[in-house]
């Protein structure tokens, strides 16, 4: 009786104080506005806890750890949320220690391109964050501190690494009606919840990576080829048909990317002017 009762107490200690920045809704206090931190200069992140932390990601290798959620307190192997205390298979003798934090990811396999068909890498879902409370010799008990989706038994844990938001710029103008600038460009090849269309906040992958020297808080505008300026026959004016076949793209908002892996990338759209699609382009600012 004893020993739950601590646990319930260190579970209420650690769920009051998580010093993460995750949120699930919107705050006002100590330096946080509309869900939003600001440091004492007043900027802003691009992005804070769930677009963060639960964006996912396309990495070049397989992600592979023996580390498991083995049960859940209260008995539920689908349904484990945000606050639910769970035990995993690692403990004191694979060098799990008390506070330890791990993120709770979901391999879902090879992805490719789904344009050009080339390989990409390994897609992964983030679906929370835990941290260890009490250890045992092979087991440990934790609590799940952040979640982003339903977590079930069998999760696997990777150690959690701390993202740094890019901060946000001062304001621009989209250039919404200038030509393409021959700079790079990539297409937007999958929203985090699998939607075909969305719009501001909407967390996106693209693909292009560090190997095309994409790095966090790059901006890029999304854009789509709207049609082709000229006659769709030949005409006699020679002055029409120079302009016969040249394409005209229609831009749509901006994104900002806030995590890089080798060949793809995860952004944020931080702003629209009309509804994203699945496919639409990208181009570095």
């Amino acid at each position: 009786m004893r020993g739950k009762i601590a646990i319930l107490f260190a579970v209420f200690l650690l769920v009051a104080t998580f010093p993460l920045g995750f949120t699930t809704g919107h705050t006002r206090q100590n330096g946080h506005q509309n869900g939003h931190h600001t440091d004492g200069n007043g900027a802003k992140p691009v992005a804070i806890g769930n677009d963060i932390y639960c964006a996912g990601f396309i990495s070049e290798t397989v992600v592979s750890s023996r580390l498991r959620i083995i049960s859940s307190e209260r008995g539920d192997i689908n349904f484990i949320s945000q606050r639910d205390v769970v035990h995993i298979n690692g403990g004191s003798e694979q060098g799990i220690k008390e506070g330890g934090l791990f993120k709770i990811v979901r391999p879902i396999g090879l992805f490719k391109n789904p344009y050009t068909k080339a390989r990409l890498g390994y897609l992964t879902q983030e679906l929370g964050v835990l941290r260890v409370i009490a250890v045992r010799e092979n087991s440990s008990t934790a609590i799940v501190t952040f979640a982003c989706t339903e977590i079930g038994v069998g999760e696997m844990l990777l150690p959690f690494e701390q993202r740094i938001s890019p901060q946000v710029r001062p304001y621009q103008a989209l250039d919404r009606y200038g030509a393409a600038k021959e700079r790079l460009t990539g297409r937007i090849i999958l929203e985090r919840g699998g939607s075909l269309s969305f719009g501001e906040r909407s967390v996106v992958h693209i693909d292009l990576g560090a190997d095309h020297g994409v790095k966090a808080g790059d901006y890029f505008t999304i854009y789509r080829m709207a049609h082709e300026v000229g006659p769709e026959k030949k005409s006699k004016d020679k002055v029409i048909n120079n302009l016969a076949g040249e394409k005209i793209r229609k831009v749509l908002g901006e994104l900002v990317v806030i995590h890089v892996e080798k060949k793809a990338s995860t952004a944020i759209i931080t702003r629209t002017i009309g509804e994203v699609d699945l496919g639409d382009f990208v181009e570095i600012q």
